[in-house]
């Protein structure tokens, strides 16, 4: 699943050795674990037991280990794509 944000400094970064915080869900709404990757201005993310992802979450636990930047240092906030 491609997520695009707009990013404020213009770039996307990676606190850390890899992006953590992402899960994915299909049409079932059950969210699993994703691993994730920049590309540009897009976050690349999947997992395995998510054949065709419909939903994707950012960070969205009650303690979670943001690790999403823009060039100026500022995390992303938690988000969700989903409305469920």
């Amino acid at each position: 699943m491609r997520v695009s944000l707009d990013p404020a400094g213009g770039k996307l970064i990676v606190h850390g050795k890899e992006l953590t915080g992402f899960t994915v869900a299909g049409g079932d709404r059950h969210f699993f674990p994703a691993s994730a990757r920049i590309e540009g201005a897009t976050v690349i993310v999947s997992a395995p037991e998510v054949p065709v992802p419909v939903a994707a979450r950012y960070a969205w636990t009650d303690a979670p280990e943001a690790s999403l930047f823009n060039a100026a240092g500022l995390p992303a906030a938690p988000f969700r794509s989903d409305d469920w």
